[in-house]
């Protein structure tokens, strides 16, 4: 029962947005072709991705040995219409205070950067998503998994009224915390996750209030700001065409999902 036990981590929930009208519109080999490879060929892809990204900040070889470990590191579980990714802290207690410290800011970065690289690459490809970045204790076999924040970071993900990736405020304290303990020592790791997130009030579904926050930036890449030089015409063109691709029509429901993300993006 060892593998039972509660593990420590990152999590990130996303699922993917007009899944149903997807799946009514298309064959299930278009669907195999458009979900399933998508993500798989994600899964492999994106450690490397962010080995050479991170390799262009001419980091020693110490530490990119340790940023590919982490990235293939990060567990990616598929399912329908559900992605979840999650990294588990590391339990070495023979390291120093701030060597431990380094270890997890390194682990969020590299967890950001996956998360954006994920929402980005969907996005674009026409099967935009809506997630929800947070830590805490879980548990996970196989394809099940249980645990408070996982629990959280669903309800907080099936509220949200947009295309957006949210972190929460735990979670976000935590980021805060480690990057101003390390900033002296690794300044690249900091701007990394300073300029990954941008304080939003976010929308609602059931007439909720909207509520302002920390999301991960879209229109970056890899946690570091490198905007399109979109016209206003161009961004509400690409969200239109994000939501309609693959056969999908856009209903009342998305019309307003689409709205509040061309604010987000304006």
């Amino acid at each position: 029962m060892d593998d039972l036990k509660p593990q420590e981590g990152i999590i990130g929930y996303f699922d993917i947005l007009g899944y149903a009208k997807f799946m009514e519109n298309n064959d299930v080999n278009t669907v195999a072709a458009n979900v399933v490879e998508t993500l798989t060929n994600l899964k492999k892809q994106v450690p490397e991705t962010i080995y050479n990204y991170f390799k262009s900040w001419k980091i020693n070889d110490t530490s990119l040995k340790m940023i590919k470990e982490l990235a293939e590191g990060i567990n990616w579980l598929i399912f329908s219409d559900t992605i979840l990714l999650t990294s588990n802290y590391s339990v070495d207690e023979g390291k120093k205070l701030e060597e431990k410290q380094f270890i997890k800011l390194m682990q969020w970065a590299i967890f950001v950067c996956t998360s954006s690289f994920l929402v980005r690459h969907m996005f674009e490809f026409g099967l935009p998503v809506r997630g929800v970045i947070t830590k805490g204790k879980f548990i996970m076999k196989d394809s099940c998994y249980t645990g408070k924040p996982l629990i959280d970071a669903y309800n907080l993900a099936n509220i949200l009224d947009l295309s957006v990736c949210v972190i929460t405020n735990i979670a976000y304290e935590e980021v805060e915390n480690l990057v101003q303990f390390i900033k002296k020592i690794d300044v690249v790791l900091s701007r990394i996750l300073q300029n990954a997130f941008e304080y939003y009030l976010v929308p609602k579904k059931n007439e909720e209030a909207p509520e302002k926050l920390f999301t991960l930036n879209l229109f970056c890449y890899l946690g570091v700001w490198k905007f399109y030089e979109f016209s206003k015409t161009d961004v509400k063109q690409m969200i239109l065409d994000a939501f309609s691709k693959h056969n999908k029509s856009i209903t009342e429901r998305e019309q307003k999902k689409v709205r509040n993300k061309r604010r987000v993006a304006s």
